[in-house]
């Protein structure tokens, strides 16, 4: 395939994707190489040059764009699920280790718009919601196979108070934790 001349492509149709997979671009400038449809502002003509696939840019000593993701769009994967997938495995392990959603903003690098998008897309929740049910469902594991007290429980999963904890898991599995534990 013959490349395009650097930078001759319509800005508007690279951002839309029209031109991802068919040729990657290569800032010798700043040492990284992006997809045609990257956000970032757009270099200077003179610190371009065209690759035609990954490992001809990853050999020239490139690396790849943190904001576009080129390596995951030549891996086939989603950018966008492999950050959702990586954050919600940290959280649902420890779930307490999130205070709130700029928290989990903060974890996975995003602002709270993408990590809301993120959700929504994903999770089709809030990230304060999802968070809470995490925190419901490590309660409820501890709350059958442990023996601490309640509110141990309670504040074991990241619950802020006995109160919010109670009124937090009737809420989504319309019992009482004692209740839970009884069965």
């Amino acid at each position: 395939m013959k490349l395009p001349e650097p930078l001759s492509w319509d800005r508007a149709e690279a951002r839309k994707g029209k031109f991802d997979g068919k040729f990657i671009l290569g800032v010798m400038a700043t040492g990284i190489y992006c997809l045609p449809s990257c956000a970032a502002r757009p270099p200077k003509l003179q610190n371009v040059r065209l690759f035609t696939t990954e490992a001809e840019a990853k050999a020239a000593g490139l690396r790849a764009c943190k904001r576009c993701r080129p390596d995951l769009c030549y891996k086939g994967e989603d950018e966008n699920v492999a950050l959702f997938e990586g954050l919600t495995s940290r959280v649902e392990t420890a779930p307490e280790n999130f205070a709130d959603a700029p928290a989990l903003a903060r974890t996975a690098g995003v602002s709270l718009i993408k990590l809301g998008d993120l959700f929504r897309d994903h999770a089709h929740l809030t990230p304060a919601s999802w968070l809470r049910r995490m925190r419901v469902k490590r309660a409820a594991t501890e709350l059958l196979g442990g023996k601490d007290r309640v509110p141990e429980v309670g504040f074991g999963a990241g619950f802020a108070s006995e109160t919010v904890f109670h009124g937090q898991f009737l809420s989504q599995m319309r019992m009482t934790p004692g209740a839970y534990r009884a069965l």
